[in-house]
């Protein structure tokens, strides 16, 4: 069960890892003209844990005349959010390691 929690908690540090740095990428490029901010998806791992998916958005943004938007489509209050979300995610990931290799140490001195 260690070695599984273990495994688990690497697969969420790594995923959660990647949704900041798109979350970076997108705040970074925010006042880019034409900027199509990457969209973050979470898929859950049949044998356990969890893996990200990052993408660009489809869909360009419209103005009210039906002229294209020149400016980034990058909405930085949800990407302040989604920092925060995927912050902690990544911490709780590293409790879990850190968790499970405590009781694997533990069963160990048993030994």
């Amino acid at each position: 069960m260690t070695i599984g929690a273990i495994k688990q908690g690497l697969s969420g540090m790594t995923a959660y890892q990647k949704a900041l740095d798109s979350s970076a990428h997108n705040v970074a490029n925010a006042s880019t003209e034409n900027f199509k901010s990457q969209q973050v998806h979470f898929q859950e791992l049949q044998e356990g844990g969890v893996i990200v998916n990052i993408s660009k958005q489809a869909e360009q943004l419209k103005l009210d005349n039906d002229d294209t938007q020149t400016g980034s489509d990058t909405d930085l209050a949800k990407e302040i959010v989604n920092s925060l979300q995927y912050q902690r995610g990544f911490e709780l990931s590293a409790q879990l390691i850190r968790r499970s290799d405590e009781m694997l140490d533990s069963l160990l001195k048993i030994r």
